[in-house]
C-alpha cells in the first residue's frame, strides 16, 4: 500500500509566530506559553488533534512499561517549545511514574486543569526535568 500526500495542497495547520532564530519558540517564553495554551484548548475540544502535535509510543522493559517515547507530530513547533526532543522518553509527570497505563490515563485527566507540568525525561540515557507551562 502507498499513501501519497499532496505537498502543494493547502494546509489547515495553525501557524504560530516563532520567538527564536531556529524557527521554533523558545521553551519558557511568553510566546511558547501562549502557543501551548492554544494547543491545550484545541486538544481539550477535540482530543484527536493531539496527534498533530505529539506522537507517543510506550516503551517496555523488565516486564512492564518504563515510560513513553515521544516524537513531534506534523505541527512540530509546539514540540520544541515544550523543551522536548524527538526520541525523549517521558518517565514521570509531576513526580508520578508512568509505569502503569491506568495511572497514566488518570494523570492525564488531572493535567487538563493544570497550567504547568514537570516532566522527567530520559534523553540519551540521562534523566532530566523539563517544565512545561501554558499561560492561563
Amino acid at each position: 500500500e502507498t499513501l501519497r500526500l499532496d505537498k502543494d495542497a493547502p494546509s489547515n495547520a495553525t501557524v504560530y509566530q516563532a520567538a527564536s532564530s531556529s524557527g521554533e519558540p523558545d521553551a519558557g517564553t511568553p510566546a511558547a506559553a501562549q502557543m501551548l495554551s492554544a494547543i491545550k484548548q484545541q486538544v481539550m475540544a477535540d482530543p484527536s488533534k493531539a496527534a498533530n502535535f505529539i506522537r507517543v509510543q510506550p516503551l517496555t522493559g523488565d516486564g512492564g512499561i518504563k515510560g513513553y517515547r515521544v516524537y513531534p507530530g506534523p505541527e512540530r513547533a509546539a514540540f520544541g517549545a515544550a523543551g522536548l526532543k524527538p526520541g525523549d522518553v517521558v518517565t514521570a509527570i509531576n513526580g508520578v511514574p508512568l509505569n502503569d497505563p491506568g495511572q497514566a490515563l488518570q494523570l492525564l485527566h488531572t493535567l487538563t486543569h493544570a497550567s504547568s507540568a514537570s516532566l522527567t525525561i530520559d534523553r540519551n540515557g540521562v534523566s532530566q526535568s523539563v517544565n512545561v507551562s501554558a499561560s492561563p
